[in-house]
This record gives C-alpha cells, structure tokens and sequence, in this order.
C-alpha cells in the first residue's frame, strides 16, 4: 500500500512540475504584455481618433509603420479592445470571431 501511495504522489509531482513550466511561461507572456499596454492603448487610441476616415489599406500601412516604431511586433486592435470572455463567447454561440474592422464608422 505504501508503495501505491508513494507511485501516487511521485505521479502528481510529474504533473504539477509541468504546470509549474506552463505557469512560469504564462507569467512571462503576461508580464510582457503589461509592459506593452501603455503603448497599445496609444496605438489604439489613435486608431480610433486618427485612422477611422482612411481606406482600410491606408489604415493597415499606417497601423503597421506605427507598430515599427514603438517595436511592438504584431497590434491587433479586437483582441486589445475586446475582452477574452467575448471572443470565447462568439466561438461558444458557433460564430466566427469578429474579423470586420471596428475602425469601419
């Protein structure tokens, strides 16, 4: 019996040394998208302020030399004003989640 607890708990230590990997990966991905919230919300602001009277060419070459200079890498304006739970619920209610351009007004 001793030794089926102990194959036990040697099982769950595997187990949880593997969540402690993904959880310190998903710490850093969230500590590096903190530090790209100022200059998100930037970006999105000007999105929203700047870029809504350009042709959607014009809008993704803008957006795009914009990304270049705050070296921000790929912006995408719906998950950064959206909230997880409603994308999740858009895919949960069998929809695609939203590709249109919210900056279309």
């Amino acid at each position: 019996k001793t030794e089926g607890i102990l194959k036990s708990a040697q099982s769950l230590i595997g187990k949880l040394s593997g969540e402690r990997d993904r959880w310190q990966n998903q710490v850093a991905e969230l500590q590096a998208g903190l530090e790209k919230i100022p200059l998100n919300a930037l970006l999105a602001a000007g999105c929203i302020t700047y870029l809504g009277g350009f042709a959607e060419d014009e809008r993704e070459a803008k957006l795009k030399e914009w990304n270049q200079m705050g070296h921000l890498g790929e912006f995408d304006f719906v998950k950064f004003m959206s909230k997880e739970s409603e994308i999740l619920q858009f895919k949960a209610d069998g929809l695609p989640v939203p590709t249109y351009d919210p900056l279309d007004v």
